[in-house]
């Protein structure tokens, strides 16, 4: 995570659709709310910082998300959607392999 710019933070909470300060908290390790939601404030820490890692490590995503945060909210939104129809049809076409 030593790769992490201010910079890339903030595009990826822009990529996200989350507050920039959630983002850098998550960056710090530092968790919010009560004691009760410690496990799952701690989940989404870890999952935040898994994908920041990938983001960081793959030039094809890190390029994507560059692009994506560029765009006005309505366009990131038809991007999203694109990519959830993408994904879908891949794993139609998995199982339709499986199946055969």
């Amino acid at each position: 995570y030593a790769n992490l710019s201010i910079q890339k933070l903030k595009a990826l909470a822009r990529g996200l659709g989350v507050d920039e300060e959630e983002v850098f908290r998550v960056a710090r390790g530092v968790c919010k709310g009560k004691e009760a939601d410690g496990a799952r404030d701690q989940a989404q820490v870890l999952e935040v910082l898994d994908l920041m890692k990938e983001v960081a490590q793959n030039a094809v995503v890190k390029t994507i998300l560059e692009e994506l945060v560029k765009l006005p909210p309505n366009p990131q939104k038809v991007v999203l959607k694109t990519v959830r129809a993408l994904k879908d049809a891949e794993e139609d076409d998995a199982r339709e392999r499986e199946a055969v």
